[in-house]
């Protein structure tokens, strides 16, 4: 019986690379994350959130006020029962400071001067909301108020904002990812194309 002599090896170019080897898919570069890019998420969003929970509470009702001789009023944060400005604009500030430092924490921007941001539009508008409470409820005034959805609305925005400034200054800055860490080889495949 005669037998057909073993068949030769295959070319080194079938496999798809050098010597049979097969090149692994190129994928993009993913920069690292670090164990703190959850906290700085969360501390984003809910201050965004909180920013403008608190700059709408300036526009919502704060006060309907029962005044002796003029009749019921409603009062916001831009033109109160008298109808004269009232700390509307601040409040609205406040807020627009929370939201904007909470999104360059949320981009890992500008880090010390976000939790600064968030800090000063934080304390202001709880400063503003428990201003407004007790003022509001002077019983020494002669007018029968009751308190409106929008000094309820700075407490939750203030509130917030508290959270979200919390957990970004427990959240350090992003560290800066070196050249070489984000850099992908691609010796391997282009020795492999030729």
């Amino acid at each position: 019986m005669v037998t057909a002599p073993p068949a030769p090896p295959p070319p080194a170019w079938l496999g798809g690379g050098p010597l049979g080897g097969v090149v692994p898919a190129w994928t993009a570069p993913s920069l690292p994350r670090d164990r703190y890019f959850g906290v700085r998420t969360a501390a984003g969003v809910l201050g965004i959130l909180g920013g403008a929970v608190l700059a709408a509470s300036s526009l919502m009702t704060w006060v309907r006020a029962d005044i002796t001789g003029v009749g019921m009023r409603d009062g916001s944060g831009w033109q109160n029962v008298v109808g004269n400005t009232s700390h509307g604009p601040m409040v609205t500030i406040a807020g627009v400071l929370v939201a904007c430092g909470a999104a360059l924490v949320l981009v890992g921007a500008a880090h010390r001067i976000a939790r600064s941001a968030m800090s000063v539009g934080t304390l202001t508008g709880l400063g503003f909301a428990i201003w407004e409470l007790i003022d509001l409820n002077d019983p020494g005034r002669g007018v029968t108020s009751t308190i409106g959805v929008g000094i309820w609305a700075m407490f939750v925005g203030a509130g917030l904002g508290v959270v979200a400034t919390s957990l970004a200054l427990g959240a350090p800055r992003p560290r800066a990812v070196s050249p070489s860490a984000a850099t992908v080889s691609v010796s391997g495949a282009v020795g492999a194309v030729g």
